[in-house]
């Protein structure tokens, strides 16, 4: 496997992983702010929405990993005009499709890539302009 596919995935496994655990850092700090047994602090509000958009990036980061991945998968696909494409693992091939079939295949992979590479890129700023909404945006 060439050193930039494999520099790709590990990305995005690291980012998945971080992600994974800022969301569990989050979900502690929620809980901190939801506790009835105390009011809580415009410094746990501050740390809560930090950490909200530590998470963001990060997800970000990874939603367009995974985009550029599946679209150089598709690309492949229709480069060579088979898919799987030659090289490539599989769990189980059921059937090899070549031509149109390929075709076919590689331009809903694009789509999906497009569509999450749209998503990964507007997933950040939406998240940003809701917390200036809330008042809690970077001094």
């Amino acid at each position: 496997m060439p050193i930039a596919r494999r520099l790709l995935m590990l990305v995005i496994v690291l980012g998945v992983l971080a992600a994974f655990s800022m969301l569990v850092w989050l979900v502690v700090q929620i809980r901190t702010l939801t506790d009835n047994s105390r009011v809580p602090t415009g410094d746990d509000v501050h740390r809560a929405a930090e950490l909200f958009r530590t998470l963001a990036w990060i997800l970000s980061a990874s939603v367009i990993g995974v985009a550029i991945w599946i679209g150089h998968f598709a690309l492949r696909i229709r480069r060579s005009q088979v898919y799987p494409p030659p090289g490539s693992r599989q769990l189980q091939v059921r059937r090899v499709l070549k031509g149109e079939e390929a075709n076919r295949i590689a331009s809903i992979c694009m789509a999906v890539a497009v569509l999450l590479l749209i998503c990964g890129l507007a997933l950040a700023p939406l998240v940003l302009r809701a917390l200036a909404r809330l008042g809690l945006s970077i001094p």
